[in-house]
């Protein structure tokens, strides 16, 4: 899969993975603002019996939601669960958020993060609506992984403060993610890069996106279906330029 070029040092820390502190235990945090947090599929060396395990997942959701832990940047990088999902929501300062992936489905308890700038929702197979992220005023970075089950993704349309928007799949599933139009980004007025790993638009029709004032870059799946459209686009259009060399570079090969 195509991974795209980053330069912009704007976007959100995954790539500066060096500032978080990684942490399994609650009681070993003691007030870092960046933290990579393992609270479930625990080695035996760190807990061994199933109460143990219990015992350090319920530490870090009293941890969370108790309002006062400074915590701006947090990576969820093990399997979670709802209620840890939950716990989030005691966390005010919080400017990142990303979640590796697990069983969660209610996004309604991110809606108390009035300060976040970037979301990533990896393996967000059981989500349903988005709804939830409407409440996010400086919301300008969304990446959502596996929304096998989104029900309306024009929701994604009234966050309308994006700039950056990466919709698809993930590591560890063949599926496609199907996407029945585009016409839902043209209220993204301000969105610079809109990247669609493993996804397939059932309209076909880039246009909604090339319409974009602002669009930087365009990423998506090498299909036959809208390569004519990409390469007459990219004539005009800076943002398809990526891609239209990867069109031309496969049939070089």
């Amino acid at each position: 899969m195509f991974t795209p070029h980053v330069t912009d040092d704007s976007r959100p820390p995954l790539r500066h993975l060096d500032r978080f502190t990684e942490l399994w235990d609650p009681a070993s945090y003691s007030g870092q603002a960046w933290i990579a947090l393992s609270a479930t599929q625990l080695e035996d060396d760190e807990a061994r019996t199933a109460a143990q395990k219990r015992r350090i997942l319920d530490g870090w959701i009293d941890l969370l939601s108790a309002g006062d832990a400074p915590i701006t940047h947090l990576y969820l990088c093990s399997r979670v669960p709802q209620r840890l999902l939950d716990a989030v929501s005691g966390l005010p300062d919080l400017r990142y958020l990303a979640v590796k992936w697990g069983p969660y489905e209610d996004l309604v308890p991110l809606s108390d993060l009035h300060r976040i700038e970037a979301l990533h929702l990896g393996g967000a197979t059981r989500v349903t609506t988005l709804a939830p992220l409407r409440l996010l005023p400086d919301l300008v970075e969304v990446d959502l992984s596996n929304p096998f089950r989104l029900e309306d993704f024009s929701e994604l349309g009234e966050l309308t403060a994006l700039r950056y928007l990466t919709l698809g799949t993930g590591i560890g599933t063949d599926r496609l993610l199907h996407i029945p139009d585009l016409e839902w980004v043209r209220s993204l007025s301000h969105l610079r890069w809109l990247y669609l790993p493993g996804a397939t638009i059932d309209s076909s029709d880039l246009s909604p996106a090339a319409d974009l004032p602002e669009l930087e870059y365009f990423g998506a799946p090498l299909r036959s279906t809208w390569r004519s459209q990409v390469m007459a686009l990219a004539e005009s259009n800076p943002a398809f330029l990526d891609l239209a060399m990867q069109y031309r570079a496969l049939e070089q090969e």
